[in-house]
């Protein structure tokens, strides 16, 4: 029998720079400015010892207000209160609420959408019908830090491998593994993935048909009666599992290049046309590429179009739409209006039937556990609520080919080994020391050969429910289900959930990647 494979994910509790804290980019800008500053009026009034005292004061105040502790829930005083800021200035501005989607065609077609997503472009492309697929996708453009990111979204039809145990859920999970290194080598041009998971309480419909299509006329009472109950406990004490997978393309030189050799092979046509036509080989191509790599990963995918994707996106929104329902499907109508000006703790929904409310999680780095993982360690947030709360998972994945997360490893590694040699005299928590582990731990995974490639990682998660009583009771359960999962503390995103709502949506969006350019 196979040895459990294990991960470690968590272990980056302190930072790694003399003035610890695991910071953002805007929080390290804004301390490091603030601190060159106060060099500044130093070097000014550096005859004055008791400006000199003062200075030295306001230095730790300012490393203080911008390094985010485990007692602020990971998140700087400046954070918060620039978050509560924001969200009244976009509350003036009318920007939490978004009334619904608008086409704008004076330019070129694309839908007008919140300020958390921005502008997105469609178009089709076909997959050829020699990998089994022979269907059409539906091809998403979108601006992720000044770079095009053409994306698709495939369902995964794999059946459901996180309820599996033993050697076959180990074997689901070493598949996904080999298919994300597949897509991390040189020469690949996806680079990001996205993976949604939605919980929905189980749909009795089709054994309600069948019923009604079985039993004859006039069925026995009690054989009737003992299948209806069966169906209603069925309902309340099961639910259902969907995943989607999301494949993303940022326009890099080698992309840029493969469609110029495209467009060079084009003799026809104006060069508007070439150009659309050599965009939609290469994307065509890789994602081909994509479900190529599924198949042999014993993945099915199924590539969604513009109304089945447009089915999902609005199920997501509205848990009382069906997400195979096509009726009224497209990419304008999919997007539902929601407002997020009543309350900074909810965003509401205007759904077809009634109004849902969602709230939305950010799981962080520093909140999951250090040390040794089973690769199953979020099981009991996906499958182990035992009430069937309405839910989304959303993991997004940067692909990071294997050299420069050597080098980051090993760098890493040795920052952490000064660190923990200049403890040696004093005691601490021991933080610096599972950092070390961690770090030497990727390190070791990432040994030249090993076919293995590093990966950045973001999960959040969205609830829904019909009213705010059932909403705070599923924010409990979610909660205790994080805490069995490793997870130390869900950073639920008061003030911004119309900005992070879509995170969980299979549009890739939402999250800081790292820029790729080559």
């Amino acid at each position: 029998m196979q040895q459990p494979r294990t991960i470690q994910l968590g272990g980056e509790l302190s930072g790694r720079s003399i003035v610890g804290g695991t910071r953002n980019k805007v929080e390290w800008v804004g301390m490091l400015s603030c601190l060159a500053v106060l060099c500044v009026v130093e070097l000014i009034f550096k005859s004055s010892l008791i400006a000199t005292a003062i200075v030295v004061l306001l230095g730790g105040l300012t490393i203080f207000v911008w390094t985010p502790t485990p007692l602020s829930r990971y998140v700087s005083p400046v954070a918060m209160v620039g978050g509560k800021l924001r969200y009244r200035w976009h509350r003036y501005r009318e920007l939490t609420s978004f009334e619904g989607a608008v086409l704008d065609e004076d330019d070129r077609p694309c839908v007008q959408l919140p300020c958390g997503i921005g502008q997105l472009r469609y178009f089709e492309v076909e997959l050829p019908s020699r990998l089994g697929v022979g269907e059409k996708i539906l091809v998403q453009a979108s601006r992720d830090h000044k770079v095009t990111v053409m994306s698709a979204v495939f369902e995964v039809r794999s059946g459901r491998p996180t309820a599996l145990g033993g050697d076959e859920a180990l074997s689901k999970h070493w598949n996904w593994s080999r298919f994300q290194e597949s897509l991390a080598r040189p020469g690949s041009l996806v680079r990001y993935l996205q993976q949604v998971s939605r919980n929905v309480p189980y749909d009795p419909a089709d054994h309600i048909n069948f019923l009604l299509e079985t039993l004859p006329d006039s069925p026995h009472e009690m054989l009737a009666a003992s299948y209806a109950e069966l169906l209603d406990r069925i309902e309340t004490e099961t639910e259902q599992n969907r995943t989607w997978l999301v494949v993303g393309m940022p326009r890099t030189k080698m992309f840029k290049a493969a469609v110029d050799r495209v467009v060079a092979a084009d003799v026809e046509g104006d060069a508007d046309g070439k150009y659309q036509r050599a965009l939609e080989r290469v994307v065509s191509d890789e994602l081909s590429r994509v479900v190529q790599r599924a198949n042999q990963a014993g993945m099915k995918l199924r590539p969604l179009d513009e109304r089945r994707y447009a089915a999902v996106i609005r199920a997501l929104q509205d848990p009382d739409e069906l997400l195979d329902d096509l009726q009224d499907a497209d990419q304008v109508r999919m997007w539902l209006p929601w407002d997020g000006s009543e309350s900074p703790e909810y965003l509401r929904i205007t759904g077809s039937k009634q109004n849902w409310y969602a709230r939305t999680a950010v799981v962080k780095r520093d909140a999951i556990a250090a040390g040794e993982l089973p690769i199953n360690f979020l099981m009991p947030l996906v499958m182990g609520i035992n009430a069937s709360v309405i839910r989304t998972i959303s993991t997004h994945i940067t692909l990071v080919p294997a050299s420069i997360a050597r080098a980051e490893a090993s760098r890493d590694v040795t920052t952490d080994k000064a660190t923990v040699a200049g403890n040696q005299h004093v005691t601490t928590d021991g933080s610096d020391i599972v950092q070390l582990s961690a770090a030497q731990q990727r390190r070791e995974d990432l040994t030249p050969g090993s076919g293995h490639h590093g990966a950045d990682w973001a999960i959040a998660l969205t609830i829904q429910a019909p009213s705010l009583d059932e909403l705070d009771s599923a924010v409990n359960l979610v909660e205790e289900a994080a805490a069995d999962a490793s997870i130390s503390i869900l950073d639920w995103q008061d003030y911004c959930h119309h900005l992070t709502f879509p995170m969980t949506l299979p549009i890739s969006a939402g999250v800081a990647r790292r820029k790729m350019t080559k």
